[in-house]
């Protein structure tokens, strides 16, 4: 996550086939989406809101540190689409993920 401003982190998106490349064997297979399809903007408490979620994920034996993240985040994207279903917005608002688009 890259600053932007004061208040916002940007989460950057690929290049689309122009990443493929780099994209170890089996990849396509174990990933249901793109990745780096789309760019998203977090705030500040978004992104202490991952922070605390990550936190406190109990890390057992099989845990993942690259798979939890990737999952935390398709999640919120979910829940951003849910949460802006019924609601008149702008373009500009689809990208930004806020707090209570993160999984408890």
């Amino acid at each position: 996550m890259e600053p932007v401003g004061s208040n916002r982190h940007h989460v950057p998106g690929g290049e689309g086939d122009r990443d493929r490349p780099f994209e170890p064997p089996g990849f396509a297979v174990r990933h249901t989406e793109p990745v780096g399809a789309a760019e998203y903007d977090c705030p500040d408490d978004t992104v202490e809101a991952v922070r605390r979620r990550i936190e406190t994920e109990p890390r057992g034996e099989s845990f993942g540190n690259g798979r939890f993240v990737r999952n935390l985040f398709e999640s919120a994207r979910r829940r951003l689409a849910v949460r802006l279903v019924d609601q008149d917005v702008q373009d500009f608002e689809l990208t930004i993920i806020r707090p209570e688009d993160i999984t408890p």
